[in-house]
């Protein structure tokens, strides 16, 4: 992987946290939230913005900056796999993989896996595929609708783009 430019957005997502974070600016500050005493004395909010993508991700909820960190770019790499959707490289061999792996058992997935937003893009091209419709996707992957519903649901940020899509 050479420059930023010649990446498409999978290769992102591909990327340890690290490789990721040298193509992102990190602003620290201090939010409302959390904090008794320490409030408004310590920056601990966190917005990672992707330089090449123009997204953002953001976290307020902990008194951690360290942790702040750490959810903000589990948000950015969600909202990559949401947002950059243009000539989606076929990605299905990790849906494909992950639904073997859980055969016999529901469709559901950690969002601290560091596949989970590889997976999310790779079920939302099915998806894509599929004319958005859940049903006809879950049968195509071999899994239940009403256990790939409950998947989308999980994340409230799945859902609002499902529907807006």
């Amino acid at each position: 992987m050479n420059s930023v430019e010649n990446q498409s957005w999978i290769d992102f997502l591909y990327l340890t946290d690290q490789e990721l974070m040298e193509q992102c600016v990190l602003d620290k500050f201090r939010a409302s939230g959390p904090g008794g005493q320490k409030k408004n004395k310590t920056d601990s909010a966190v917005r990672i913005r992707h330089v090449s993508s123009g997204l953002v991700g953001f976290s307020s909820e902990s008194r951690s900056q360290h942790i702040n960190r750490v959810y903000a770019l589990r948000r950015l790499r969600l909202k990559i796999a949401l947002t950059l959707r243009s000539n989606p490289p076929n990605v299905r061999s990790e849906l494909e993989k992950f639904v073997q792996q859980t055969k016999n058992s529901s469709f559901t997935l950690n969002t601290r896996n560091s596949k989970y937003s590889i997976i999310v893009a790779s079920l939302f091209d099915e998806l894509s595929a599929n004319n958005w419709k859940v049903s006809l996707t879950a049968k195509k992957i071999g899994v239940t609708s009403s256990s790939l519903n409950k998947f989308l649901r999980s994340n409230p940020e799945l859902w609002r783009a499902l529907n807006n899509l």
